[in-house]
């Protein structure tokens, strides 16, 4: 038989302290398993366990209590019960803080009387992961796609595991808040408008919906159209994150590290300031930096005022050292190459340039100060006792 003492929440709740206890080796209950389920989860979100470690222990549970578990619709299926966490974590823990009154966030003011959504054909991957797949919109969140580029660049598989694909055509995307990891879900319905593709007689003709928000440069690949609007959802809508914003406030929320921040970057010591920032991409952390807001400094340069890029190394070429960029929107554009700006050739956004401009030409720099890791390195091999209201599970 199962005892249910004076119920305490997971905070209160000692390691060891009274509470579900099972006797004489009884299973339990379809609506005790239900319950503990539920504890199950919850103290996982308390506690800021891995998705995957939550669901190995509902799948104990699961194969523990097979009659119960079959009374509720559970089998011991790990893709099954991983699509029931997502979902009960959504809501347990994050929808009060989500606007969910509508399926999909709202578009730019500007936008709504011109835009819908719309499904859009192409699978979440192609090719993996990687710091030149984003592609900056008809939007204003270079902050939000120069963070994401840089971590992308730093850890590729930290990324792909913060969506998990339920499914059933939704999307649960893994951001911080407090440290702590939130999951929102989405679909892949996006904002979109008809392809125009122009040919070598000069016309123009319409070929498929293709998002008009962030994209990714991989044609038919999904993954930075369904972070961006899962962002957009957390932050109660497009227009709440499409009108500027803060780069390392970005980079918290994607990897929840605390952020080594410097201002004025022209200050400080050249030679210092390459020595940081090699240490810092070697050892797989993310960083971005921010221009200033008078746009008469980049006249002829190439680059655009109150804007933030990614940086993703820096070489030292004979003798002269340089830090590589990337600008988010995906493209070289016009390129200043007599202040020092060297694209890459590739016509992917990604520029050299001497460090010595750098510093007169950007303001700011963002690092993590812990380098991404997966979460499941993290929490999924730890092998201490678990234990939910004194119950080890």
């Amino acid at each position: 038989m199962l005892t249910i003492p004076h119920q305490r929440t997971p905070e209160s709740a000692s390691p060891r302290g009274i509470g579900f206890k099972k006797k004489g080796g009884d299973q339990f209950t379809p609506k005790e398993l239900k319950a503990l389920i539920s504890l199950v989860i919850e103290v996982g979100i308390k506690r800021s366990y891995s998705v995957d470690y939550v669901v190995e222990k509902i799948n104990r549970l699961v194969r523990e209590n097979p009659f119960s578990a079959k009374k509720l619709g559970l089998s011991a299926d790990y893709g099954t019960i991983k699509r029931m966490v997502l979902q009960k974590m959504d809501s347990l823990a994050y929808r009060k803080s989500l606007n969910t009154g509508a399926k999909d966030p709202g578009v730019m003011n500007k936008d709504k009387e011109m835009l819908t959504y719309g499904p859009v054909d192409g699978q979440l991957v192609v090719d993996g992961i990687s710091a030149d797949d984003i592609n900056q919109g008809d939007i204003g969140d270079c902050y939000f796609m120069a963070a994401l580029s840089a971590v992308a660049d730093a850890n590729p598989r930290f990324l792909e595991e913060s969506i998990i694909d339920q499914g059933n055509g939704t999307y649960s995307v893994r951001f911080f808040r407090n440290g702590k990891p939130v999951y929102v879900t989405v679909d892949k319905d996006l904002p979109t408008e008809k392809e125009k593709i122009h040919h070598t007689d000069g016309s123009i003709t319409e070929g498929d919906d293709i998002p008009v928000y962030g994209s990714s440069t991989d044609k038919g690949e999904l993954w930075v159209s369904i972070m961006e609007k899962a962002y957009a959802k957390m932050m109660g809508g497009y227009e709440n994150i499409g009108n500027g914003g803060v780069v390392s406030e970005a980079l918290v929320t994607l990897t929840g590290s605390r952020i080594v921040s410097h201002s004025y970057i022209g200050s400080l010591s050249s030679d210092g300031l390459y020595s940081e920032l090699e240490k810092a991409l070697k050892d797989g952390k993310s960083v971005a930096a921010s221009t200033y807001s008078d746009g008469s400094k980049y006249t002829g340069t190439g680059l655009v005022a109150r804007h933030a890029y990614t940086v993703l190394d820096v070489q030292e070429v004979g003798g002269k050292k340089y830090v590589v960029l990337r600008n988010p929107w995906g493209h070289d554009g016009e390129w200043g190459e007599s202040n020092g700006l060297v694209p890459d050739g590739n016509n992917d956004g990604s520029f050299m340039m001497p460090i010595e401009d750098f510093q007169r030409l950007f303001t700011d720099i963002a690092i993590t100060k812990d380098a991404p890791q997966p979460i499941k390195d993290m929490a999924v091999h730890n092998t201490r006792p678990w234990y939910v209201h004194g119950m080890r599970v």
